[in-house]
């Protein structure tokens, strides 16, 4: 399929012209995910060379845990770029990773570097789109810092909504099903806590559900989309 027409910010930086040259040109193959752990597609001898998946739809994450115990956790939704085969690169910590959601990627293997050499822009966007993810990570690092819960969880989840949300005339729905236990380890605290805290934030009017198990931001959706470490209508 043709990368561009799959995702066209990536071309952002290509004139008219050459946009039109590069979105015939890059074609990659897509993979298609179901919830489950991560498995490679195809063979090993296949990611040699791969720049990686940038994810089109759909939901992962990105466990390390350490020494058995302690573990952290990353959400990729889409616009990220992964690279789930990699190995675990010390005997103490774990990374495994799982399909939260059906997932579709772009699979920027070594044939697709080939056709897009001609438009380093491209390659720009794609380092673009994995400092991204660091500065996702430094957020979330932040916010575990945050005394208050309340705040903790509603700043991560507006930076969810911000990234893959849905807009409705009431807010933003997040497109990822999110447990309790999942929002816990995402801003590193206690699974009974997050459950008070979420109960708090329904009742002052800033979340709801949505059905399906996925949750909805409530509140005027220019807010809610602007670019702010902390967004507005925060509970304390």
């Amino acid at each position: 399929m043709h990368l561009l027409d799959l995702d066209p910010e990536l071309g952002a930086g290509l004139p008219p012209d050459a946009f039109a040259k590069a979105r015939d040109a890059c074609t990659v193959p897509v993979a298609r995910f179901e919830p489950s752990a991560w498995r490679a597609p195809w063979g090993q001898d296949r990611w040699r060379n791969c720049l990686g998946f940038l994810m089109l739809s759909g939901a992962s994450l990105r466990q390390a845990t350490i020494a058995g115990r302690r573990r952290s956790l990353e959400m990729l939704g889409a616009g990220d770029i992964a690279q789930p085969w990699l190995p675990t690169r010390t005997a103490d910590v774990e990374i495994l990773g799982r399909v939260l959601e059906p997932t579709s990627v772009a699979v920027l293997d070594g044939r697709y570097q080939q056709l897009a050499a001609p438009w380093p822009q491209l390659g720009a966007a794609i380092v673009g789109r994995a400092l991204t993810r660091t500065s996702s990570l430094a957020l979330q690092h932040a916010l575990s810092q945050e005394p208050r819960l309340t705040t903790r969880i509603h700043t991560l989840l507006a930076h969810f909504a911000r990234r893959w949300g849905t807009v409705h005339p009431e807010g933003i729905t997040i497109r990822a099903r999110l447990s309790h236990q999942l929002i816990a380890d995402l801003v590193s605290a206690q699974r009974p806590s997050v459950s008070v805290a979420m109960r708090t934030l329904v009742q002052t009017g800033v979340l709801t559900r949505a059905g399906g198990g996925h949750w909805r931001l409530l509140g005027s959706v220019e807010d809610l989309l602007a670019d702010e470490l902390f967004p507005t209508g925060l509970a304390s």
